[in-house]
């Protein structure tokens, strides 16, 4: 009986090493794999001027929207700038994220009476690895008059073209080569649309954009227009 005890006893110690032998082996691979880890910098990718004219602000102008009963909306200009944060992974691995390109995000904001209401437009390059050619445009729009309207959509474009994504609660409903809106006529715009109602917020439904003017107007769910006065 005595001896049984002791085989027993033998066997847990065994046990134990062979566990602590197989923990050591999983971590010296683990380690090994992150020293051979080689992760390269390909540079930063830049938007052409081509690029860049898509979004026709310098971020100091006034734009003043007015409706039908000469009620105003005035955004103001902040700014207009670009940084380089964008990182995109060619292969990325929880131990080795590889090799990898930064890219650049190009935006302007403006405001209205310097809260945080107003509009903000960016620039951004999808996946420089899988489709190089592929840019997106960000636009965000948040007003009060009667409710919080909002709107926001992501759009791709290249060679001054917008077009719209699949499976994005946003669409581009059309291109027109002019548009009437209250007073004013404008060339070559956009129609751009949230197809669904922004939690919590009022639907700004329909944005009017001309690659040339930028915003030219703008329109909530139950059809009241803003047109670009100025």
């Amino acid at each position: 009986m005595k001896n049984r005890r002791v085989g027993i006893l033998d066997l847990g110690i065994i046990n134990k090493i062979v566990i602590l032998f197989v923990v050591f082996s999983l971590t010296s691979v683990t380690f090994s794999s992150c020293n051979k880890c080689k992760s390269k910098n390909f540079g930063t990718i830049t938007f052409s001027q081509t690029d860049l004219n898509i979004l026709p602000y310098n971020g100091a102008e006034k734009l003043i929207f007015k409706d039908s009963l000469n009620d105003s909306i005035i955004f103001n200009g902040k700014d207009r700038s670009s940084n380089f944060g964008n990182i995109s992974y060619e292969h990325y691995h929880e131990y080795c994220a590889g090799d990898y390109v930064n890219s650049e995000i190009n935006f302007t904001q403006f405001r209205i009476d310097d809260n945080d209401y107003g509009c903000r437009i960016s620039l951004s390059i999808i996946d420089p690895f899988v489709s190089p050619h592929l840019k997106d445009m960000n636009l965000t729009i948040i007003y009060k008059k009667g409710g919080e309207w909002f709107f926001e959509g992501s759009f791709d474009f290249n060679e001054q073209k917008l077009t719209g994504i699949c499976y994005s609660p946003n669409s581009v409903e059309g291109l027109v080569d002019t548009l009437t809106l209250g007073p004013k006529v404008f060339n070559n715009v956009y129609t751009l649309v949230q197809n669904e109602d922004p939690f919590g917020l009022d639907n700004l439904k329909t944005v009017y954009y001309s690659v040339s003017k930028g915003i030219v107007g703008f329109k909530s769910k139950d059809e009241h227009l803003w047109y670009l006065a100025n």
